[in-house]
């Protein structure tokens, strides 16, 4: 059976709020589970536009902590409960707890969100006191804090059917851990390469997928290069080929929708080293692999 992407957010930074985009997330969608990399500005919403269920959501993979990856998991956690207990008031059982998986630091960026003493705890709190009775007369429970769970290059996750693969990507470390991923389910394999330079670890743990999903950030702009923490046009050709990923997927762009010449100028350079198929990524695209 095919496992869905559907992307949720494409943009860089500032663009998210400016071109009407949202920021980085891709759900991720196999027979059994439901997994999603990053949650930009504006996933939620795009979540919910979707047509997917919050409630449905098994697990977040984080490649990276930077706002434009990581800003919608207050959105998104709160408004997963809230969906839940709304289900529950008409009989749904409800889910599991959210798991949250990223590099070192998503257990510390977590716990001080959603922990005892976190920044969301007199919003919990006050939830749980005034704003729920009316669903659940006899209350909602306690709140499902997510469970967290920091990941290292070479470690490798069963989440339902969906077999992950953790190996890194050169973004800013050491100031900031970067992960790539790769999520293989019933004979169906993608990778997230998040933000990268040129990886020799992403081309390895994307080798032979069918879909590459990487980052495009300078693509756009032939006055930005390849650079210390990001890929341009020639080097994500260069890192599909070395992978020899059946298709690669543009995303984290500054490429604006119709912009036709841009993106048959981009195809070029990348098809100096990538023969396989091309996709730019655009929000709420649906594909399958």
């Amino acid at each position: 059976m095919a496992v869905r992407l559907t992307v949720l957010g494409t943009s860089v930074p500032l663009r998210s709020l400016d071109a009407g985009r949202a920021g980085s997330g891709t759900l991720v969608s196999s027979p059994s589970a439901n997994l999603l990399v990053d949650c930009g500005p504006g996933v939620a919403k795009r979540f919910h536009e979707s047509g997917n269920l919050l409630s449905a959501l098994d697990a977040v993979l984080l490649t990276h902590h930077h706002w434009d990856h990581v800003s919608d998991l207050w959105t998104l956690v709160m408004g997963r409960w809230e969906e839940s207990l709304y289900r529950a008031g008409e009989g749904i059982p409800l889910p599991a707890p959210l798991t949250i998986f990223g590099p070192s630091g998503t257990e510390e960026l977590l716990d001080r969100l959603f922990g005892p003493d976190g920044l969301a705890r007199h919003d919990i709190e006050s939830r749980l006191e005034f704003g729920y009775r009316s669903i659940l007369p006899d209350g909602p429970g306690p709140f499902p804090r997510p469970i967290t769970r920091d990941l290292a290059p070479g470690e490798t996750v069963e989440i339902a059917d969906c077999h992950l693969t953790v190996a890194g990507a050169h973004h800013c470390e050491p100031i900031l851990g970067s992960l790539s991923y790769r999520i293989e389910s019933d004979g169906r394999s993608v990778a997230f390469s998040g933000d990268t330079a040129p990886s020799d670890e992403v081309a390895s743990v994307a080798t032979g997928v069918d879909a590459l999903i990487h980052e495009g950030a300078v693509i756009a702009d032939p006055s930005r290069p390849a650079t210390h923490v990001h890929s341009d046009a020639l080097t994500v050709g260069r890192t599909a080929a070395a992978a020899g990923a059946h298709r690669l997927i543009l995303n984290h762009h500054l490429l604006d929708d119709g912009d036709e010449p841009t993106r048959a100028r981009i195809a070029v350079q990348v098809k100096e080293n990538f023969g396989g198929e091309l996709v730019f990524a655009e929000d709420l695209m649906v594909l399958e692999v």
